[in-house]
């Protein structure tokens, strides 16, 4: 019998009117699976919820919510035998994007239960973890006026973009190897959310992270820059700068706003980013 618990961020994402707790106990067979639900209250609740899981000594534990729910619960269950599930409920779900998961909360709790479990690398910026993205400039700039924001989704994050993107100004690495830049992102996996592709080509299983360096560019182009997200060829663009690197040091010539999973984190004028190989297991 596998233990779970399944942890609901009730604020994730849009306002859902889905019942988990009746999806889980239809679909889940008691036979097979014992499990606990929690709702998380406040901040980093469900980080103390799956430390208390691996303390238990609990099989996996669900995530139900977005980005940043993964991420804190992620935190707990590095180098542990401790699953991580995910039900996408955010904005963006940009990990559950990458490994292809359902977006349906239905079809996700059955991926649940057939329990077929993968290693996954994850990032450390700065010494935090992430999964996904990681990074400084404008990228974290959307991230704290989405953070700030009560309206969530695409649209709503979409509209964050055209409305920073103008007051945002370039800056460059500190040793003026790199100039004119937007955004500088760390990727793990392959997107931010929403199917919006930084890194095309990018692994969550290589043992390499992709720094990515995306030059200024016009509010024309913004449309195209976009398009080329989308359709997963932004890597063909001659202001798209990659390095692929198990780990490296990064200064700029200023504070800049900065994210984990698209949570703000505050300013930064520099970074350290590692990987750490095979390191989270996680059901798919």
């Amino acid at each position: 019998m596998k233990s779970i618990y399944i942890i609901i961020n009730p604020k994730a994402g849009k306002k859902s009117k889905v019942n988990f707790e009746k999806i889980a106990e239809k679909l889940l067979d008691k036979d097979k699976f014992k499990y606990e639900i929690f709702r998380t209250t406040h901040s980093n609740h469900a980080l103390e919820i799956a430390r208390k899981a691996v303390e238990n000594q609990i099989d996996a534990v669900i995530g139900v919510g977005g980005d940043g729910t993964i991420n804190e619960i992620a935190q707990a269950l590095v180098d542990t035998n401790c699953h991580l599930g995910v039900i996408p409920m955010g904005s963006g779900n940009g990990l559950a994007r990458h490994l292809t998961l359902p977006l349906n909360p239905n079809e996700a709790f059955k991926r649940i239960i057939r329990f077929k479990t993968e290693v996954m690398d994850v990032g450390l910026f700065n010494n935090r973890i992430f999964l996904c993205t990681a990074g400084v400039g404008f990228e974290g700039e959307v991230a704290k006026r989405f953070n700030q924001s009560v309206k969530r989704g695409f649209v709503s994050y979409s509209g964050l973009v055209f409305k920073a993107f103008g007051k945002f100004k370039s800056f460059e690495t500190l040793d003026g190897t790199q100039k004119n830049l937007l955004t500088y992102c760390v990727a793990n996996a392959s997107q931010y959310g929403n199917n919006t592709y930084i890194a095309p080509k990018a692994s969550i299983q290589d043992g390499k992270l992709d720094l990515i360096g995306l030059e200024r560019f016009k509010a024309i182009n913004l449309p195209h820059i976009a398009w080329q997200m989308f359709r997963q060829t932004i890597d063909h663009n001659h202001m798209h700068h990659h390095q692929h690197v198990a780990e490296t040091k990064m200064k700029f010539n200023r504070l800049l706003p900065a994210h984990i999973d698209g949570e703000y984190l505050g300013e930064v004028d520099q970074f350290e980013v590692k990987i750490k190989p095979l390191s989270l297991k996680i059901i798919v």
